[in-house]
Parts: structure tokens; C-alpha cells; sequence
């Protein structure tokens, strides 16, 4: 599907549930997880907005205790950014769902309306699902037509950030290990082996660079099985080897 495809279903479940009666929600709610989970780009979104997320402390701050009625009953407070109410509606629609958080017992303590559970449900849809279903829509059309950036962009991104920090003490431990090669490969009297070993040496270090998986294999290859011939390395070949394996691509 196109996200415009994605977009338009996910408004469609919004509005099943937000049209259903209370004894049909879970059936709604289960249908609007489904949409969610099979847009790439909603789901995106999600992860961005549940990224360093506290959903206790977060839940602790929105539903509150009421002044007016009983201890055991409260209110909801709107959260300060939409941001925090994505956040927030996602994760209690997933608890619904889970039975973690049975509906009956949180509609009757945070939208007690009454006694009428027909009111108390409205007024969950209406405080919580419809800003949420404005709020995707709002994001997912600014996605589409370029005016909000790309949350699967950004999120690729970060992950290549993370390999590449995870990467890092790795690849300097096998530079280091291939500083001391070199040395060793420029004091050899044969100038062709010489000039041969040092281009396989800086070839597997150009490749480190590069973060290419395929050019770091070919290139260690040829340091295993050519630079090895110049100068012997002992256990160094295999040490490095092990290296190179925990890299992350």
C-alpha cells in the first residue's frame, strides 16, 4: 500500500471504533493495532514518539485524582504535547488489548460520567481517540506531501549512527593491530613484496573506512592470504579475523 493507502486505513479503524458501541471496543481497538502495525510509516512515528517514553510517569501525571468525587475515582488531564499523547493513547490501547488495563475498571475510575458507562466510554473517545486520530492524520499528511520529514528516514539513520558507534572500537583495534603490521612490512628489504604488503595493509584499512562488509572481506582476504607470504603474523591473522566478525553492518 501507499502511505496515502496506509493513512486512509488507519482513519478508517479510527473511526470504527470511535462510531462503535462500548461492548464492541476491544473488536475496534484490535483492528485499529492492526493498521498501525501494518504501516511502516505509522509505526515510525510510534517508535519516535515512544523513544526515551516514561509511560508510568506519564499515565501518573494524565490521570489524576478527581476533587469532586471519590478517592477511587479521577479525571484525565490532557498531556502537554502531542508528542506525549501519541505516546500515551498507543500504549493504553495496547494494555486494552492486552488485558493489562481491563477497559470496564479505567473507564469507570478516570471517566466516571455518572454511573453510565455509554458516557464514560464517549467521553474517553472523545478526550483521547479523536485527538489521536487528528493528530497521525495531521502528522502522516505533512509526511506525504513533504512539509514533515520522514520518520523511517530518521530512524534508519539513527540506527546506522548506533552500528557506527558500536562499530568504532573495533575497527580502531584492528588499525592498530595493522599500524604495527605495516611497520613491520615497510622494514622488509624486497621492495616488491614491500610495496605489495603495504598496499594490502592500507587496502583492509581503506575498507574499515569505508564500512563496506563486502570490500572488508575481500580486502581481508588478501591480508590473509597475501600479506602473511611477506612477513608471517602468527596469531594475528586470526585475531583479526575474530574482530572483524563482531562488526555490525
Amino acid at each position: 500500500m501507499s502511505r496515502q493507502d496506509e493513512l486512509d486505513l488507519f482513519l478508517l479503524r479510527c473511526d470504527e471504533l470511535i462510531e462503535s458501541k462500548y461492548i464492541l471496543a476491544d473488536i475496534k481497538i484490535v483492528g485499529l493495532l492492526k493498521a498501525i502495525a501494518g504501516s511502516t510509516t505509522i509505526m515510525a512515528i510510534f517508535e519516535t514518539c515512544l523513544k526515551d517514553f516514561d509511560y508510568e510517569k506519564e499515565f501518573n501525571k494524565c490521570f489524576i485524582s478527581s476533587e469532586f468525587l471519590g478517592k477511587d475515582k479521577g479525571e484525565y488531564k490532557a498531556p502537554e504535547n502531542s508528542k506525549i499523547l501519541l505516546a500515551l493513547v498507543f500504549r493504553l490501547l495496547m494494555d486494552i488489548d492486552a488485558k493489562n488495563l481491563p477497559m470496564t475498571e479505567f473507564l469507570s475510575r478516570y471517566f466516571y460520567e455518572g454511573g453510565s458507562f455509554y458516557q464514560g466510554y464517549t467521553a474517553f473517545i472523545e478526550g483521547m481517540v479523536v485527538p489521536f486520530k487528528f493528530t497521525v492524520k495531521k502528522l502522516m499528511t505533512g509526511i506525504i506531501n513533504g512539509s514533515v520529514g520522514d520518520p523511517v528516514a530518521e530512524l534508519n539513520s539513527n540506527d546506522a549512527d548506533k552500528k557506527e558507534d558500536k562499530n568504532k572500537p573495533v575497527i580502531d583495534d584492528v588499525k592498530e593491530y595493522l599500524k604495527k603490521d605495516r611497520e613491520k612490512v615497510d622494514a622488509v628489504k624486497n621492495e616488491e613484496k614491500k610495496e605489495d604488503g603495504l598496499f594490502i595493509i592500507d587496502t583492509l584499512v581503506g575498507a574499515l573506512d569505508s564500512g563496506d562488509k563486502d570490500a572488508i572481506r575481500y580486502a581481508f582476504l588478501a591480508y590473509k592470504y597475501s600479506a602473511s607470504i611477506i612477513i608471517p603474523f602468527g596469531n594475528k591473522i586470526k585475531y583479526v579475523n575474530d574482530l572483524i566478525k563482531k562488526l555490525d553492518f
